[in-house]
């Protein structure tokens, strides 16, 4: 009643001209707000001069008068919209329980300016009641309300908004992405970790870093959140999972969850080389062969790359866990190539089994059944494949490349048979092209039955690592020779002659004597002399005798020396008769 009483003399006072009490200035304005005179105030809203009305409208704003809110009310369906968006700041600055419900019905004001402010103002004053109407504000077509009814149900502090400001952190723009990530901060709780959970990974840094300070905020509840995240295949996620475990003190300290922290620790850039002091640190963690298994599935390149390498370097004690976890793959494909690993070259291998498990569980494992089983021929169209540049060697093609380097079968035809050799080298060039992903089933080609695969795998390892090479390949020979395995004339003797070890010094001396081992005895003893050995005409082995006709060069002239290795009693090949103490 009282408010329409007001409503009615504001009428009549603009039919009046104010009522004969003469003219109403700014200065008459200032003059009854400095008298805290409101009544006078509000008569004032319905003078016909705007300034007068607005100076009028601003002043009860400043004296905070509660009285006034009615009158202000009256003014928002007035046809001058300055007017209407001054009553409707000055009731959101005088505020109160009146004036609560006029801002609650302004969130649906047709102005942008007007839900602005009245959603600004229930976040302000905590307003519970207003939280469905503000969540219906989150979409609003202009980006500052949104916002801002966001940062008031922030403070508001409902947990039924989570939801609805976690919807949004899917939207593109960034305001109301940051505003929401603040507001379910304010709001708390585990339900708000898992609402900022799948913003941890945001593409804007700045939205990224607000999750992090905003989850390690929360604490406690944030952490398994973050543990999933370190898991994420987003490049900028597990950083940022990291972080968070970081700042609430949470870092893991052992298993599957302390790897993957390390992990995170993986450069973003895609071209980064694999960091060897990354590998090691991984290496060194205790209990660490489930979680880098995990890693090896994982769909980002990095993370399979680096817990290969750490694999690897484990070795043998990794063969068994990575077996099994071949079991557990959905696609039949990897399962199935890993299954056939009894007839890959050097098997039954640990080395084979670890590697061929990591390469089964590569999620972008492939191989492309029509090459794969041309390469499981020696015949003209496996050349052409291996001599394609088409063809792109993967490590899922190593055990059918290593294969390929096999002693050529006999074919009825002599051309076929002398064209099956041709495959050999070419085998060789795809392994070396491969490089290192070859290394564990070169490694175990080294003991394979076949000595031309024994050869062509210490080849390529030689091109590939010779350091690591060498000792892989001299542990071979050792085994070979001591097991009298038939290596005389091999490429495989050669190579270990080349190496020039004398730790097997004793056991080459054991070995029935090549063209490269009677060159290497005559440098044992002219090693300023260069030499070389003339072919001689094909005949049977002698049991005990292997004779060599060298060519060398003395004062600038070629000559020729004979040599005879004669197999002693104690199985051991020499000079017989010894080599001169000079050359003749």
């Amino acid at each position: 009643m009282k408010e329409r009483i007001v409503q009615a003399g504001i009428a009549i006072a603009l039919l009046l001209g104010v009522a004969g009490c003469g003219e109403t200035t700014v200065e008459t304005i200032a003059k009854w707000k400095t008298e805290g005179n409101t009544e006078k105030l509000i008569t004032a809203f319905g003078n016909p001069q705007q300034d007068i009305r607005i100076a009028s409208i601003e002043a009860v704003a400043d004296l905070k008068a509660k009285d006034a809110i009615g009158p202000l009310a009256g003014l928002l369906n007035d046809p001058d919209l300055v007017i209407v968006h001054e009553a409707i700041e000055a009731i959101a600055a005088i505020g109160g329980d009146a004036a609560i419900p006029h801002m609650v019905k302004l969130l649906n004001y047709e102005t942008a300016r007007a839900r602005l402010t009245a959603a600004k103002a229930l976040g302000e004053w905590k307003v519970s009641g207003a939280v469905d109407a503000l969540i219906g504000l989150l979409d609003d077509e202009h980006l500052t309300v949104g916002c801002a009814a966001a940062q008031s149900l922030g403070q508001i502090g409902s947990p039924k908004a989570i939801d609805p400001l976690a919807a949004q952190l899917k939207k593109r723009s960034f305001d109301i992405r940051f505003a929401s990530v603040a507001a379910i901060g304010q709001i708390g709780g585990d339900e708000a970790a898992a609402a900022l959970a799948p913003a941890i990974g945001d593409f804007s840094e700045k939205i990224r870093i607000a999750v992090i300070e905003t989850m390690v905020g929360i604490g406690e509840p944030s952490v398994p959140f973050a543990l999933k995240a370190l898991r994420s295949k987003g490049e900028f996620t597990r950083p940022a999972a990291a972080a968070i475990l970081k700042g609430t003190g949470k870092e893991p300290t052992t298993g599957n969850d302390l790897v993957w922290y390390t992990l995170a620790k993986i450069p973003q850039d895609p071209k980064a080389e694999v960091d060897p002091a990354l590998v090691a640190e991984l290496v060194a963690l205790d209990n660490n062969i489930d979680g880098l298994l995990e890693a090896a599935v994982h769909p980002t390149p990095a993370e399979y790359e680096y817990a290969v390498q750490a694999l690897e370097t484990i070795g043998e004690p990794a063969a068994a866990p990575a077996t099994a976890a071949v079991g557990k793959l959905s696609d039949n494909a990897p399962k199935s190539w890993f299954a056939g690993r009894s007839n890959w070259s050097g098997a039954p291998s640990w080395r084979l089994d670890l590697w061929g498990a990591i390469t089964a569980l590569n999620p972008r494992f492939s191989l492309n059944p029509l090459q794969a089983q041309t390469l499981a021929t020696f015949e003209a169209d496996a050349r052409s494949l291996m001599n394609s540049s088409k063809f792109k060697p993967s490590p899922e093609y190593i055990p059918l490349l290593i294969a390929q380097t096999k002693t050529p079968p006999e074919f009825s035809n002599r051309e076929k048979s002398k064209n099956a050799k041709q495959n050999i080298p070419l085998a060789e060039k795809n392994l070396i092209l491969i490089g290192d992903k070859a290394f564990n089933p070169l490694v175990a080609g080294l003991d394979a039955e076949d000595i031309s695969i024994a050869s062509s795998c210490a080849k390529v390892l030689l091109q590939i690592n010779r350091e690591q090479a060498k000792e892989h390949l001299l542990a071979a020979f050792t085994a070979k020779a001591e097991a009298g395995a038939e290596i005389t004339g091999s490429e495989f003797l050669d190579l270990v002659i080349a190496l020039d070890d004398p730790s097997v010094a004793p056991l080459l001396a054991k070995v029935r004597p090549s063209d490269a081992r009677a060159i290497q005895v005559f440098n044992e003893k002219f090693p300023e002399v260069q030499v070389s050995v003339i072919p001689m005409p094909p005949a049977d082995p002698h049991p005990t005798a292997e004779p060599f006709k060298l060519k060398y060069v003395k004062s600038g002239h070629t000559k020729e020396l004979r040599v005879i290795f004669r197999k002693g009693e104690t199985g051991e090949w020499a000079p017989e008769p010894p080599l001169p103490d000079s050359l003749p």
